[in-house]
């Protein structure tokens, strides 16, 4: 990986929030996870890989970068991917994919310090957790944990309080395929 845009911008932040480790941010999960997918035709249902990730400038300025974004309640998937809670239009070679996961995560929300939350939050600008995800795999902490996990905040303006996981690498004892539907 190299570092992202803006990485010395965040730095100080970064080093401030993390001085004494992650430990307090990391916790046990266990839950069924959803993701919606767009624009996939010509194959079946049984042919799509449930971990392909597909190229997402906006959340993967770095090399290497790639990330399985999963939400913890249904209608959060559809407002991630389609702007609305499944109420509005589906287009074709829509799918829903069901997942099971367990393991460690990294709860961003549990970090309380103020301009972390700021940066950590913006729906418009992933930078900050682009630096996030860089610092902490440079510094070592990679293997503490198995995702990634904030409250939803596409979500909040239809009233939704649900997490967002996201995934570097899936890792099959932890994340498991349950189903495939078309929509």
């Amino acid at each position: 990986m190299t570092p992202p845009p803006n990485y010395n911008n965040h730095l100080q932040v970064l080093q401030r929030v993390f001085d004494s480790g992650i430990a307090p941010y990391v916790h046990p999960t266990g839950f069924n996870a959803y993701r919606i997918i767009t624009g996939v035709t010509g194959i079946a249902e049984a042919e799509i890989n449930p971990f392909y990730m597909p190229g997402n400038p906006a959340r993967m300025l770095n090399s290497g970068e790639q990330r399985l974004f999963t939400t913890d309640k249904r209608p959060e998937s559809f407002v991630e991917a389609l702007g609305h809670t499944g109420d509005g239009p589906i287009p074709l070679g829509t799918f829903e994919l069901g997942f099971h996961i367990t393991g460690l995560t990294l709860n961003h929300s549990k970090i309380i310090d103020p301009e972390y939350q700021r940066l950590c939050f913006n729906k418009n600008d992933h930078s900050f957790s682009q630096s996030v995800a860089f610092y902490l795999e440079s510094e070592g902490y990679g293997g503490q944990y198995d995702t990634h996990s904030w409250l939803t905040v596409a979500g909040e303006p239809y009233g939704l309080s649900g997490y967002v996981h996201s995934w570097g690498s899936p890792n099959l004892t932890t994340i498991v395929h349950r189903f495939t539907k078309s929509l």
